[in-house]
């Protein structure tokens, strides 16, 4: 794809982003601008091919210098979504890259320049999030901390890990475990449509996946409910009958569902591999409608 070449110039870098409003223009170009610095941190470690090492540090180095703030709204969903991809290429690169092999590689200036992005753009926006009353779907706080947790890892915060640690178990929000993923495996989002169920469950999944390369086993929480999630959203897509009760979700706006959301159904997104991997290849269960 061309996202994935080292050859894709650069959109930004932009001093403001957001998802819509008044930088609303943004949202397409540093979206495509954060998935080439992921898609070719990839790229780099499986070919090893440096120019996609270096088309990574280029966008990297350009954001960390220019960008100055998220804008509303969704202002949580774009720094949750976003950082998500920003982050994972700077792990990539910082550890197989290094300037000491490399003379364009990583050095000591990239890693204070793109934490200081990481804390100073980004953290603000999840912190605020954490500290509001809940007011949106599931979806957005199960982002927000999938990438408060990977930047905590990232920048060595134990803080940070911690609190998206706490939130995943016990956030009083939408998006925390108990409150998005029901004993039967209904979502929150069930109601609504199902590229948001997609959305969440694969967030959750990334967060319990982030846990599990620091040694915890987040995916066994709640007996396994992530994999009931991936169940239950794999066999509804697949036309089969599977249990449906009207939510009553945390914000109270949330609770006028009356069935399965049916925009969006049977539009698989490749967001399964990942529960699909932990729970049937490392761990011997059995997803038969995932599968």
């Amino acid at each position: 794809m061309p996202e994935s070449s080292s050859a894709y110039s650069v959109k930004g870098p932009f001093e403001n982003i957001s998802r819509a409003g008044r930088y609303g223009y943004t949202k397409d170009p540093c979206e495509r601008d954060f998935n080439v610095a992921y898609y070719n941190a990839l790229q780099w470690v499986i070919t090893g091919n440096v120019q996609h090492a270096d088309k990574s540090m280029e966008i990297l180095r350009a954001y960390a210098s220019q960008l100055k703030a998220i804008h509303g709204p969704d202002d949580p969903l774009c720094a949750g979504l976003q950082g998500f991809m920003l982050v994972n290429a700077a792990e990539i690169l910082r550890y197989t890259y290094p300037a000491d092999t490399y003379s364009a590689g990583w050095n000591q200036e990239d890693s204070r320049q793109v934490e200081s992005l990481f804390r100073n753009v980004f953290q603000p926006v999840l912190t605020q999030f954490y500290h509001t009353p809940p007011y949106t779907n599931g979806n957005l706080g199960i982002a927000v901390t999938k990438v408060q947790m990977a930047f905590g890892i990232f920048m060595n915060d134990r803080k940070l890990y911690e609190e998206a640690k706490e939130f995943f178990y016990k956030g009083k929000d939408n998006g925390s475990l108990p409150n998005y993923v029901a004993e039967t495996g209904q979502l929150q989002e069930s109601g609504r449509d199902q590229q948001h169920c997609m959305l969440g469950i694969s967030c959750l999944a990334e967060i319990a996946e982030l846990a599990w390369s620091q040694g915890e086993d987040l995916y066994v929480a709640l007996d396994n409910r992530i994999m009931k999630g991936y169940e239950y959203l794999s066999a509804s897509n697949l036309g089969y009958e599977v249990p449906f009760t009207i939510w009553k979700d945390i914000t109270g706006k949330y609770c006028d569902w009356q069935n399965l959301g049916e925009d969006g159904m049977g539009r698989f997104r490749s967001v399964f591999e990942i529960g699909y991997n932990h729970y049937v290849y490392r761990k011997g269960l059995e997803m038969p409608y995932t599968g």
